[in-house]
């Protein structure tokens, strides 16, 4: 990609739309030291190349005391000050390069009697002051535009912020209201809560004789086993003697 492809270009208004074959005259702007000035050359238009990019340009030729002298001007330079169309040329071709070996009335190209009115669009085009004063008044309105909007936004925050502060003034007593009413509810709870407290310190003391009698269960039932563990031996002691063997 070249570098004339990323750059953006302004159209000079001064320049009309033209094909080879026209004559034209072209303004270059010559700068001499401190001073400028324009500098016309008029001849024939014998190509063009670029298109509509920015490296835009056309070759103008033109015969000097018998000798064809061509020069090369960018469509987009600063330094072309405007062209003028003189002569609308007929011919079939893009470039002109067989001009080069023609000399006399054999140059010569014919000209363009009927134009149509396409062509002619781009020549007449409006003056520069025109186009200047109708963009001040495009800025001018977009301007006014935005003190007005900026107006209304600002009534219309105004008003909400005065409805906001009368609302807050009436939901103040409510407030309190409810403010007392939380007060209020965490003694009840309070209150609520104190019977189940004592309902339990209490149980336990009903439970105690329970608790004892329990206890004494296994102290009977080791009673029971141990008195069969006593009786035992006295058992075996009264067995039968045996009797001699005769």
């Amino acid at each position: 990609m070249d570098a004339h492809h990323l750059i953006t270009v302004k159209k000079n208004r001064n320049i009309p739309e033209f094909r080879p074959g026209d004559t034209v005259q072209v303004n270059y702007r010559i700068t001499e030291g401190e001073r400028s000035r324009i500098q016309p050359f008029i001849g024939v238009v014998i190509r063009r190349t670029g298109g509509t990019s920015p490296a835009a340009c056309f070759t103008v030729r033109h015969i000097a005391k018998g000798f064809g002298v061509e020069r090369t001007f960018p469509i987009y330079s600063p330094q072309v000050d405007s062209v003028e169309i003189q002569r609308y040329g007929k011919v079939r071709r893009a470039k002109l390069f067989y001009l080069r070996e023609r000399s006399g009335r054999a140059a010569r190209v014919k000209e363009l009697t009927n134009v149509p009115e396409w062509r002619k669009a781009g020549v007449n085009l409006p003056p520069e002051e025109e186009v200047a004063e109708l963009q001040e008044t495009l800025e001018a309105e977009a301007v006014e535009e935005a003190v007005v909007e900026e107006a209304v936004v600002d009534a219309v925050e105004t008003e909400v912020e005065a409805t906001t502060e009368e609302a807050t003034t009436d939901e103040a007593p409510p407030e309190e209201a409810v403010a007392e009413t939380a007060t209020e509810e965490p003694v009840a709870e309070e209150a609520a809560a104190e019977p189940e407290e004592a309902a339990t310190e209490e149980a336990p003391v009903d439970e105690a004789p329970a608790e004892e009698a329990t206890t004494e269960e296994p102290a009977a039932e080791e009673a029971a086993e141990e008195k069969p563990a006593i009786e035992q031996p006295e058992a075996s002691e009264e067995k039968p003697k045996e009797e001699p063997k005769a």
